[in-house]
């Protein structure tokens, strides 16, 4: 009986030596995961800002866009009134062209009729 008791004894000093070694792996197990876990939370956490930054980006490229498109709008339109001040200046160097010569031609006829007046005025005194 003596035996049987110490087999019992030895029996569950393995036993209890196995618990222990079964604890204190689980021990390592659930550090292990909760180190898992605390990285999967840091990554999600990455992956946020980073779909916030690219969300902001995007917006901003789509403002660019449209400053851009402004811009080029703005460009069309200085581009279109240069042209119609060309034409403008054209149009006015052919209408200041004819009244150049009109005046001209109106200096001649005054320097005309000047003549003819004095011619007159001398032969009415004569």
């Amino acid at each position: 009986m003596k035996s049987l008791a110490n087999q019992t004894a030895e029996a569950t000093h393995k036993i209890e030596k196995q618990i222990d070694e079964m604890q204190s792996a689980t021990r390592i197990a659930i550090e292990a995961v909760r180190g898992v876990t605390d990285k999967i939370t840091f990554i999600d956490e990455i992956a946020i800002d980073i779909s916030s930054a690219v969300q902001k980006q995007a917006g901003e490229t789509s403002e660019i866009g449209r400053a851009a498109s402004v811009a080029a709008d703005m460009t069309n339109r200085v581009a279109d009134s240069i042209d119609s001040v060309g034409l403008a200046a054209r149009a006015n160097a052919s209408t200041m062209s004819s009244v150049e010569q009109a005046a001209t031609e109106l200096l001649q006829l005054a320097v005309g009729l000047d003549g003819q007046v004095k011619g007159f005025v001398t032969e009415m005194r004569s």
